[in-house]
């Protein structure tokens, strides 16, 4: 069986949103995984805690997988996608490794606007819970420069780290 990888990140907002979640799970094909998109969740629109119903269904599915790959790429604003931190978060806490891309390279304390408070100067690609959670659950961060947050050359970087890691060397 192959291993499962959860496709987290902002692109479910989108306007073409399945052929991207298709273009990842073609890439992760070629590496012998799987790929799970949020959108692959079947829940009738007509749902009256349709929220509460989406949450659960993406938790499900992170639950099923063996790992996740992340769209921390900014998204409406200099941060990532507070829906996708929320699903690094919930991997780790799973003990699941976290595989994660930008395409947005620069230290988040170059995108934030100076306000009078205090701003994170830790070199870091966002707020330093999200590098140190996808370190700590063994997985790896890979940074490219695209003007589009569909940009898929940092996820690749990202889907080869996980097959490397999901697929143990043969024992000699």
């Amino acid at each position: 069986m192959k291993p499962v990888i959860y496709l987290a990140g902002p692109e479910v907002f989108l306007p073409a949103p399945l052929r991207i979640a298709e273009a990842k799970k073609d890439i992760l094909a070629r590496l012998d995984l799987d790929g799970l998109f949020p959108l692959d969740n079947v829940i009738p629109p007509e749902t009256e805690n349709i929220a509460d119903l989406i949450a659960l269904a993406n938790y499900a599915m992170i639950d099923r997988c063996n790992a996740i790959i992340a769209n921390l790429t900014p998204f409406r604003g200099p941060s990532a996608d507070v829906g996708t931190a929320c699903e690094v978060a919930y991997a780790y806490a799973k003990g699941k490794p976290v595989f994660a891309y930008t395409n947005d390279p620069r230290p988040y304390k170059e995108r934030v606007l100076e306000d009078g408070m205090e701003i994170e100067d830790f070199a870091l690609f966002d707020n330093l819970m999200l590098p140190c959670a996808i370190e700590k659950s063994g997985g790896s961060l890979h940074r490219v420069a695209a003007a589009d947050i569909a940009d898929l050359r940092a996820f690749e970087q990202a889907a080869r780290d996980a097959a490397f890691h999901l697929h143990p060397a043969p024992k000699i």
